[in-house]
C-alpha cells in the first residue's frame, strides 16, 4: 500500500510539472502557437509522458486554467479577513473586493494575459463544455462572492437617499435580526447584543455589537 501511495504521489508531481510548464508557454505567447511538443521540450518528460496524463491538447489547457485561478482563489482566501464576511464591516467587504481586484492587476499580469489566450482558444477551438467542467467550476466559486457583494450593492442603490424606513426597505436589506437575553455589566448597567443580518452578505459592523438600554 505504501509503494502505491508513492506512485500516486510521484505521479501527480509529474502531472503537476507538466501543468506549470504548460501554464507558463501558454501565458507567453498565445496558446495556439504552443505545441505539446513544446511542453514535452520544456520539461524532462517526453510526448508519450504527456499523452499519458492529457488525451489532448484541451484538455491539458483547461487544467493549466483551472490549477492557475485556484491559486489566486486561495491566495485570496488567505487575505480575507472572515470565511463568509461575519463580523466584517460593509466598508471592509468593499475593501477586500477592491484589494482583490489591484492584487490581480499588480501581481498577475500573467493571469490576465493567459485569460485572454484562453478566451481566444475555447471559441476558436470550439472547447466542449464537459471539457470546460473543472475550469468553469473554478470560475463559480470566484464569482459566488463577487455576486454576493454585487447583489447586496445593487439593493442598496435603491435607497440611497432615505427618508423614511419603510418596510419594504427593511424586507429588501435585511435578512434577520437576532435580540440576545440582556446582560449586566461592569458598570451596573444594562447591555443587550442585537445582531442585524443583511441579505447576500451575512452580518455586517461588528463593532456595535452590544448597545445599551437606557
Amino acid at each position: 500500500m505504501r509503494g502505491i501511495g508513492r506512485e500516486a504521489v510521484a505521479i501527480a508531481a509529474k502531472r503537476q510539472k507538466i501543468v506549470e510548464k504548460a501554464y507558463e508557454l501558454f501565458s507567453s505567447g498565445n496558446i495556439e502557437s504552443v505545441s505539446l511538443q513544446d511542453v514535452a521540450n520544456g520539461t524532462e518528460f517526453g510526448i508519450s509522458m504527456l499523452y499519458r496524463y492529457f488525451e489532448n491538447k484541451q484538455t491539458l489547457v483547461v487544467e493549466a486554467a483551472t490549477w492557475k485561478w485556484k491559486q489566486f482563489y486561495e491566495e485570496n482566501q488567505k487575505r480575507r479577513p472572515s470565511v463568509n464576511f461575519e463580523g466584517m464591516t460593509a466598508a471592509e467587504i468593499f475593501e477586500f473586493y477592491l484589494d482583490s481586484f489591484l492584487v490581480l492587476y499588480r501581481e498577475h499580469r500573467d493571469l490576465l494575459r493567459f485569460n485572454q489566450f484562453f478566451n481566444v482558444y475555447v471559441q476558436s477551438e470550439h472547447v466542449e463544455t464537459e471539457t470546460l467542467k473543472p475550469y468553469q467550476n473554478m470560475i463559480d466559486r470566484l464569482k459566488e462572492q463577487s455576486d454576493a457583494a454585487d447583489r447586496f450593492i445593487n439593493v442598496i442603490r435603491k435607497y440611497t437617499y432615505l427618508n423614511d424606513l419603510t418596510a419594504e426597505v427593511l424586507n429588501s436589506l435585511i435578512d434577520r435580526i437576532v435580540v440576545h437575553h440582556k446582560e449586566v455589566g461592569s458598570d451596573g448597567k444594562e447591555y443587550q447584543q442585537i445582531e442585524i443580518y443583511y441579505r447576500f452578505i451575512g452580518r455586517l459592523d461588528a463593532a456595535e455589537k452590544a448597545k445599551k438600554i437606557a
